[in-house]
């Protein structure tokens, strides 16, 4: 079986997607994931578990209490990080939100971000710069690549 190209915005990956939200069909809290398989071996695995995230939450609508009150849940639960959307009005609310979530969690709990495309590429790195002091896994998406950029994969 060979491993799946999935394209992601400008990016590919060959982990299929699914093996991100794996759950345990008894407790319902994430598990950490077996490493095994031929897309495995392909990405060079030597990991006997993976450490998962939940992308569940983290909307910008939310305000800071429920976003912190959402990611200390995922914490309880057994997840190891989460993702927060980015890409509010004004980059100081942004920070306010990361902020609040990283004081709440913690250095040992993985923050990763989203921003959907949102953002020029200087904003992009404007932002990037602002949320260097919490550490986060990356901000994924950060502004948008035409079509004409793109790699094909081929």
């Amino acid at each position: 079986m060979q491993p799946s190209m999935k394209p992601y915005g400008a990016t590919y990956s060959i982990i299929p997607m699914r093996r991100r939200s794996v759950r345990s069909p008894v407790s319902r809290s994430p598990r950490s994931i077996p490493r095994s398989g031929t897309a495995t071996r392909a990405a060079g695995g030597a990991k006997a578990r993976l450490r998962t995230y939940t992308t569940e939450g983290g909307w910008l609508h939310l305000d800071e209490r429920e976003l912190v009150e959402q990611t200390l849940q995922a914490k309880e639960a057994g997840f190891s990080g989460a993702k927060l959307k980015v890409g509010r009005p004004h980059l100081s609310e942004d920070v306010r939100r990361i902020a609040a979530v990283r004081e709440a969690v913690g250095e040992g709990f993985e923050i990763v971000t989203d921003a959907n495309q949102g953002f020029q590429l200087s904003e992009a790195i404007r932002r990037a710069h602002a949320f260097e002091p919490f550490h986060l896994g990356w901000l994924e998406e950060s502004f948008y690549l035409p079509r004409t950029c793109q790699r094909t994969g081929g």
